[in-house]
């Protein structure tokens, strides 16, 4: 009969109540995180190390000590202790209720208590080699994290006995080369040309597979020192790409987790203009959300940090317009949008970054309009997006699609029932077609609003066709 060892770190116990290999566990955790939309992965080494104690919490990425926390519904800290730790632990926690009592000499509860605690362009891939533009490594780290995850734990188990596995996945890997780099570049490219045609929905399950493979390739394979950094920017530009799928599919918390994903990997890098662009990435989303307090705080953190070329200072002061906007604080958003403008018409330069080409008049068309928007005038935004939609290049399908979302939007904003009519058909082929979740979803809010609101039989009609059609889609 083998000898059965005491578990070195709760982590092992936990598996081992569960009557897991570490082979097992590693395949559940994976299937655990396809489906909660995590992106942190395991391999079977990884926990290996992780059960015997080797690893601290500090040396995880947070996208794995997230996971780990979200399935045992533990703190990372807690799961890389030994359970005699987490014994004495709980046996100090008691003794501290204890003295909390009346009478027992304590405190009081007081004494103890810890304190609580692009829009619619089409996109091509712009890491390149060698690093003409990175930046020291490193950069900021002020910016929002995600507080809102769950922690539920999970009820998978298993009833195979407890053991220690080598890890087959890295042992038959080859070596990483400027191949493997060049075809992952070419696949992200596939990915925002398909998005630019079918939105986000497919597009983002896609990225994260993607994601989740080169995560788990780049942590078992070798790879040249003089492509590590050309490795590692890449991989955090998939990460910056995913999340904008994500957005588009409006899966915003699965943006979140990965927007922290392309920060860790861009900033050990250095390269800072993919930096920029996901700190936009957060910014918009924020401010979707209707969290303008934090879209500002990103904004006024790039703007103070860094020296910007005139059009990406333009970029973050018109996402500080749109902030300040739903803030209702219309003269500030007003100034900060007027100066955007003029940065904007000094055009752009030799040094913008290689993703700035989307900063071009319709996004500040559509920055306008939603400004206005925000600031309550409800007749001068239907006009703006309309020319911007008329200047569309016809092959962006999902952004023709999107344009036309905000033009109906605010057409039933003004209460202009004849132009929102005529809009009608031409959205109902996009629902089908499109799988933008971004889109359907303010798409959704309008039809709600126009059917409330006293329209034309007409629009009526056509409100609760458009409806019927989402709900087949």
């Amino acid at each position: 009969m083998s000898r059965v060892y005491p578990a070195r770190t709760v982590l092992a116990q936990r598996i081992r109540e569960r009557r897991l290999t570490l082979e097992e566990f590693s395949d559940q955790l994976e299937l655990f995180a396809r489906k909660n939309n995590e992106v942190g992965t395991v391999s079977i080494r990884h926990v290996q190390r992780l059960a015997a104690g080797q690893l601290t919490s500090d040396q995880l990425r947070p996208a794995t000590a997230r996971l780990l926390e979200r399935y045992f519904g533990s703190p990372i800290e807690e799961l890389l202790v030994s359970p005699e730790t987490k014994d004495l632990s709980a046996q100090g926690s008691d003794l501290l209720a204890q003295a909390d009592q009346p009478g027992s000499g304590g405190g009081g509860r007081g004494a103890w208590e810890a304190p609580a605690n692009p829009n619619d362009q089409e996109r091509m891939v712009t890491t390149v080699s060698p690093w003409g533009n990175a930046a020291k490594i490193g950069g900021s780290s002020n910016f929002p994290t995600c507080g809102n995850c769950s922690m539920k734990d999970s009820k998978l188990s298993g009833i195979a006995p407890w053991g220690v596995m080598t890890d087959p996945y890295s042992a038959s890997v080859e070596p990483i080369d400027e191949e493997f780099i060049a075809n992952l570049r070419t696949r992200m490219q596939e990915l925002l040309t398909l998005d630019a045609q079918v939105g986000g929905n497919e597009t983002s399950t896609q990225a994260l597979r993607l994601f989740r493979s080169v995560h788990r390739r780049i942590g078992a394979s070798s790879c040249p020192r003089y492509l590590r950094r050309d490795l590692y920017a890449t991989v955090g530009e998939l990460a910056e790409i995913a999340g904008w799928l994500f957005y588009d599919a409006d899966q915003q918390d699965a943006m979140r987790r990965i927007n922290h994903e392309a920060l860790y990997y861009l900033r050990w890098t250095g390269h800072r203009s993919l930096e920029l662009l996901t700190l936009q990435n957060i910014s918009m989303q924020a401010e979707y959300l209707n969290r303008p307090s934090e879209a500002l705080y990103i904004v006024q953190s790039v703007l103070e940090a860094d020296r910007l070329s005139p059009r990406i200072e333009s970029l973050f002061l018109a996402r500080g317009a749109h902030a300040l906007a739903q803030q209702q604080q219309r003269t500030e958003a007003l100034r900060s949008f007027r100066k955007a403008t003029a940065l904007y018409l000094d055009g752009p330069r030799d040094d913008d970054p290689a993703w700035a080409y989307w900063v071009d008049e319709r996004q500040f068309a559509w920055f306008e309009a939603v400004l206005y928007a925000e600031l309550g005038e409800r007749d001068k935004p239907a006009a703006i997006f309309a020319e911007a939609l008329a200047t569309s290049p016809k092959h962006r399908i999902r952004g023709i699609y999107s344009r036309s979302v905000y033009l109906f939007e605010s057409l039933v904003n003004a209460g202009d029932w004849q132009e929102a009519e005529q809009l009608v058909s031409k959205l109902a082929p996009y629902i089908s077609e499109v799988g933008s979740g971004r889109t359907a979803s303010i798409l959704r809010k309008t039809l709600h609003a126009a059917q409330k609101a006293d329209t034309t039989s007409t629009l009526d009609d056509g409100v609760m066709w458009l409806r019927e059609l989402m709900k087949e889609v």
